[in-house]
């Protein structure tokens, strides 16, 4: 059991390497690992945010996974299904297998430590939070591959898969079909400028933005989309986006910086706000990693590895979110002879197809397909016109490589006591 302030702390045995791991809680409740091996460190990381959070985690990597249904009923099916639509976790696999020894350790180690705290409460019924004897279930075993789930299911494919081309093409085929192709074209750039004239810039241009000759072709060359396929899609984002990412409410984080001489303090403030909402318990989890390169103090979304929000005692780092184009849709035509197939560089070729089974509670296993082609999954179809819609995402098939972008800050090394002065 571990208590609140500097001196009490726990010693773990972190099997197979049999090395010491030690945590300490902070005055504000912070556990902060200490441990001279990476695999140590995040056993401790583990076994911290499996004492604290268990169900939020287990939550959080059943909702990247898909998995939400076989422990909250048929309620959140449709939820699992897009999920399942925009991710294949054997490339997340993949992926892992091709981490050096010492990034491996990271997920190798923060598994290990949260399953000995599983063990424990299984060991101990007294210990399981309220909430798993509220919906009788069990907290499940956790493999490396949950915790980069976590990131990829719950943070890139829901804050970082967002795309209003769908939405676009809907509005364009709406307004061309009322007010003929020219007109329509003309409203629509009115109403889908290029450039907020109300953004702040640092930079600014004398040009005035304009639809450059290759965006002109892409209006030119789209073909209209069903009203359906448009629905179909938008619903579909909407439980897997949210909402306000989906329906138009703008959505951004902040972040600034004040030189010394502007703090009472005088030295460097960093004002980090990424917005992402009021939750109980909270989104963020903050912790403290110590040994083995690492020394760092901070927060981060659902206990990731990846401390997203800290400080090393030599700089601090911050997370935001903005509204960017790094994602594209596809559209595709599809074989009239084979629904199937679709046309790629000038031949009619077979989707990539599998099938998952999604466990329902108290009800049959819901069998669905996934199609993916070249450019990307397939996350809407259009049988009217024979068209399918593929969306790319710039991060796909380095998903964890972009977790792991931050180790470098992480291990710069510090010549404080954080004990003594806490930072977070």
């Amino acid at each position: 059991m571990f208590l609140a302030g500097c001196n009490s702390s726990s010693t773990l045995e972190s099997n197979p390497i049999q090395k010491q791991v030690t945590i300490k809680r902070d005055n504000f409740g912070t556990p902060h690992v200490y441990a001279d091996n990476t695999f140590g460190i995040f056993y401790g990381y583990g076994y911290a945010v499996a004492t604290d959070r268990l169900f939020q985690m287990e939550m959080s990597k059943r909702t990247g996974q898909g998995t939400v249904a076989e422990v909250l009923g048929s309620d959140y099916l449709q939820y699992d299904i897009a999920t399942h639509n925009r991710f294949n976790p054997e490339n997340i696999k993949q992926q892992l297998a091709q981490l050096s020894p010492e990034d491996r350790a990271i997920f190798e180690g923060y598994a290990a430590g949260f399953n000995k705290r599983i063990k424990e409460i299984l060991e101990n019924p007294e210990l399981m939070p309220k909430e798993f004897i509220d919906y009788d279930f069990k907290p499940s075993t956790w493999q490396s591959e949950d915790i980069a789930m976590i990131w990829v299911g719950l943070i890139l494919n829901r804050f970082f898969a967002a795309s209003s081309e769908i939405s676009n093409l809907d509005l364009l085929t709406q307004l061309q079909k009322e007010k003929g192709l020219d007109e329509g074209l003309k409203v629509y750039q009115q109403l889908r400028w290029l450039d907020d004239p109300s953004a702040p810039t640092i930079i600014q241009s004398e040009q005035k933005s304009q639809f450059s000759a290759r965006q002109k072709q892409a209006f030119t060359k789209a073909q209209p989309i069903s009203k359906q396929a448009a629905e179909n899609y938008l619903t579909q984002a909407r439980i897997a986006l949210g909402k306000g990412v989906i329906d138009g409410v703008p959505t951004a984080s902040n972040a600034w910086v004040l030189k010394g001489d502007k703090t009472v303090e005088g030295q460097a403030v960093l004002y980090n706000g990424p917005q992402q909402g009021w939750y109980t318990p909270a989104i963020t989890y903050s912790i403290g990693l110590h040994g083995a390169g690492y020394n760092l103090t901070g927060i981060t979304p659902v206990g990731l590895p990846a401390i997203l929000f800290g400080t090393n005692g030599k700089i601090a780092w911050g997370s935001t979110v903005g509204s960017l184009d790094t994602n594209d849709f596809y559209q595709l035509k599809i074989n009239p002879s084979n629904p199937k197939e679709y046309f790629y560089q000038g031949a009619y070729i077979p989707f990539e197809h599998r099938q998952v089974k999604i466990k329902v509670r108290k009800q049959a296993e819901h069998i669905l397909d996934v199609y993916k082609s070249k450019q990307g999954f397939v996350t809407a179809w259009d049988e009217k016109n024979q068209m399918a819609y593929a969306q790319r995402r710039s991060w796909e098939g380095v998903e964890v490589e972009t977790l792991l972008a931050g180790r470098m800050l992480h291990k710069r090394p510090i010549g404080m006591s954080f004990c003594n002065k806490p930072n977070v």
